[in-house]
């Protein structure tokens, strides 16, 4: 008979810890892998059994060492280079927080430049003309002046 206990909710508390699961996956893995190389080996040996005394066993243990070393290595390289990208992952998040702050940073500044630059180009005197590149106002306003 089942029980009438209203079902917990889970909690994080309840959830194992990155430590713990990278763990597991590791074990795992590792015995995925010694499962794979003794049926490879044990696949090697029946083979060797089965042809003994032809010239056939060495390309069965060649082929057979390559298979094991294939794997393992394959494992070990994935392993290594999964653990590398979770340890630069928390130094990766940082770096990007800082390069956004100083950028932000940058642009205030450059900002503000440009304000005080409009602002005391507005107040100041005014720019003289190119009396060789005339534009149309500049035109406008010599013909209207009185010639002397």
């Amino acid at each position: 008979m089942a029980s009438s206990s209203p079902a917990q909710a889970a909690s994080r508390s309840d959830n194992p810890s990155d430590n713990s699961v990278q763990r597991t996956r590791s074990w795992t893995g590792m015995w995925v892998v010694i499962g794979g190389d003794v049926v490879i080996a044990a696949g090697a040996g029946v083979a060797i059994w089965r042809v003994s005394g032809t010239p056939n066993i060495i390309a069965i243990l060649s082929s057979a060492f390559t298979a094991v070393s294939t794997m393992t290595t394959a494992y070990f390289g994935i392993r290594t280079m999964s653990n590398t990208a979770q340890s630069f992952a928390p130094a990766v998040h940082t770096a990007v927080a800082t390069v956004q702050a100083r950028a932000k940073d940058v642009v205030d500044d450059v900002v503000t430049d440009v304000k005080n630059d409009v602002s005391s180009v507005l107040a100041g005197p005014p720019v003289p003309a190119d009396p060789a590149n005339p534009t149309a106002a500049e035109i406008v306003a010599r013909m209207a002046e009185p010639s002397d």
